[in-house]
């Protein structure tokens, strides 16, 4: 898995100590992380993989970009998705450090800077609720170009230009190569592929296998009405799991691939809140998700 950030914004560490100039770096040592353990490390290059390649570079460094969605001008209300805002709480910076936001500006109504100020002593654990935040250096990473896959009728699987770490680049060679795995896991992001028929990596074809549907806030309305089932789930005497008849399975169309069970009855209408809020997260149709029974859902119509 991979970092990579979509919408950039830049972020400049107003205490940096280390050399000046956009392109000055520090190399922190973070863990390769796969999908396949078994799967072949890319081919090394210098500057993205440690000699044991068993762990990865990233380049740190006083100017940077987050993606855009990571940031809000004012404080949300509690309970929302947690961003970097001023006056907030610090954040971590995937895999290096806490950041504090001090300021930011504006030009024509548009963020284009934050000036934040990061703890150099806090690479261990964070506390409990700490937002992680996507990043890359501004000048060293490696830009993939992915073309629409999954989800494009949703708006989910554009086409867009992902800015990713620098060792993407030797993926994509191995890719190519048939050295290792034609697919990417971007962290927060999704899946992509690497196409058929790509020539290099600088003209490399990807497109999206999966996507993850960005965090969104929660209204004060659903946390309400979730609290209010969770305390009537709570009150219900009985028992906590219950049964699905065999008729209710035998009366499904063997064509719908996708099965969504909660075979709890105290916390079936709890979870079926739950279920439809992720189900809307994916921006699918909230129509498609039919209760066969009690605890069964199908997704009717859906080519899943």
């Amino acid at each position: 898995r991979l970092i990579a950030v979509r919408r950039p914004l830049r972020l400049r560490l107003s205490n940096w100590g280390g050399p000046s100039g956009e392109d000055a770096a520090e190399w922190l040592e973070v863990p390769v992380a796969s999908a396949d353990a078994a799967a072949p490390p890319p081919p090394s290059a210098e500057g993205a993989m440690a000699a044991d390649d068993a762990t990865r570079r990233l380049p740190f460094g006083p100017v940077l970009l987050i993606d855009r969605d990571d940031f809000a001008p004012a404080p949300l209300p509690r309970g929302g998705f947690r961003r970097l805002a001023p006056g907030g709480p610090s954040v971590k910076l995937r895999f290096a450090f806490l950041i504090t936001c001090e300021s930011w500006t504006e030009d024509d109504g548009e963020v284009v800077e934050v000036v934040c100020r990061y703890d150099p002593a806090s690479t261990g654990r964070i506390p409990n609720g700490t937002a992680v935040l996507n990043w890359v250096h501004v000048s060293l990473h490696q830009k993939v170009q992915v073309g629409c896959g999954i989800g494009e009728h949703d708006g989910t699987g554009d086409a867009c230009t992902l800015l990713c770490e620098p060792i993407a680049q030797n993926y994509l060679s191995g890719a190519l190569a048939g050295g290792c795995d034609t697919r990417l896991e971007f962290e927060r992001l999704g899946l992509v592929e690497v196409c058929p028929g790509s020539s290099t990596e600088a003209n490399c074809d990807c497109r999206w296998v999966s996507v993850r549907a960005p965090p969104r806030a929660k209204s004060p309305g659903i946390e309400r009405e979730r609290a209010r089932r969770a305390r009537e789930a709570r009150k219900r005497k009985g028992p906590g799991v219950g049964g699905i008849t065999g008729d209710a399975i035998d009366s499904l169309d063997s064509s719908e691939p996708l099965l969504l069970v909660c075979s709890s009855e105290r916390w079936s209408s709890l979870m079926e809140m739950d279920l439809r809020e992720a189900w809307r997260a994916t921006r699918r149709d909230s129509g498609s998700l039919v209760e066969v029974a009690q605890g069964l859902f199908s997704a009717r119509g859906m080519n899943l």
